[in-house]
């Protein structure tokens, strides 16, 4: 993939895609009402991928095949607002490629692995402490964290704290590549690494309260679903060591102009990554806008964006 393809040189007709057959299809309206608002001067079109797999725009109703045909037709650049399956796993970044059409974020085969946990902290050992996974039920101790390996972050998560609740989630889901990791106490923080030039923007960490025992899926994008502080509550150094560890996991994963990861700060002082997000949500309650804001470097995220497509 080649990164760093100067605007100047390349001035896209701008598509914001947004929706998808996801379970994360709500959050991309959130996120496709940043982006327009960002890139409203350029007159973007916003294209739904339905929940049938066909895709909407200006009264057309294109299968896969007719929208990959009206990107090239267009010279479109996507700008991707869509979650979950099917984009966080590289499904349509791959298919963008097939097809030499730009687009933003990160290219299939990164997004492929962070959207796969166990492959993903097996990459980012030695730069971070990761969680354990739990090998068989004769490890477990409860309390204990289950959730699939392959779905968005905080999607299907659940806190199981007796033999009752592990049976009711064995019966419940649908989803058999689950992992178990112990349920770690501490301080849920979350950080943005955003390339700027030959570095990265200097964002910082938000800490976060959840307003249930831990934070879950309804935490994360829910209207007061938890308290937020941005920038968390730690010291200098600490938040420092967050800021330059999360640039290294980015790059170690192979990522593109942004991403967001997911730590806990234990009782005990060590930082434990959970996970990375290869395309986090921007919704007005998602971290990332909060940690732009906060740095004064909204701006600076919407011209580095377009700077940075993907071009196969």
């Amino acid at each position: 993939m080649k990164y760093n393809y100067s605007v100047s040189k390349y001035k896209p007709h701008l598509v914001i895609l947004y929706g998808g057959p996801s379970s994360e299809r709500e959050v991309s309206f959130g996120t496709r009402d940043f982006f327009t608002e960002l890139y409203k001067e350029q007159n973007p079109v916003t294209i739904e991928w339905g929940e049938d797999g066909y895709f909407y725009t200006e009264g057309l109703r294109l299968s896969e095949n007719e929208f990959l045909d009206y990107l090239s037709n267009t010279r479109s650049a996507v700008i991707i607002a869509s979650h979950g399956e099917f984009v966080e796993d590289g499904y349509i970044q791959e298919r963008f490629e097939s097809f030499s059409i730009p687009y933003t974020g990160s290219d299939s085969v990164s997004c492929r692995l962070c959207m796969n946990k166990t492959k993903s902290q097996e990459t980012v050992k030695g730069i971070v402490t990761t969680i354990p996974t739990y090998s068989g039920y004769s490890q477990l101790i409860y309390p204990f964290i289950a959730k699939p390996n392959n779905l968005g972050s905080s999607v299907g998560i659940y806190l199981i704290t007796n033999s009752k609740e592990l049976e009711e989630y064995l019966t419940s889901v649908k989803i058999d590549n689950y992992i178990f990791q112990p349920f770690i106490k501490g301080i849920e923080m979350s950080l943005g690494a955003v390339r700027e030039n030959n570095t990265f923007m200097n964002l910082y960490p938000t800490e976060i309260i959840p307003n249930s025992p831990f934070f879950d899926y309804k935490s994360k994008y829910q209207q007061g679903g938890s308290q937020e502080y941005t920038p968390a509550r730690i010291s200098k150094d600490l938040t420092d060591k967050m800021m330059k560890t999360n640039n290294d996991v980015h790059n170690k994963l192979g990522l593109g102009y942004y991403s967001r990861s997911d730590y806990i700060l234990a009782e005990d002082g060590v930082l434990y990554y959970l996970e990375t997000n290869a395309l986090p949500g921007m919704t007005s309650t998602s971290l990332v806008p909060q940690q732009l804001r906060y740095s004064h470097k909204v701006e600076s995220f919407r011209d580095g964006l377009i700077s940075n497509l993907i071009l196969a």
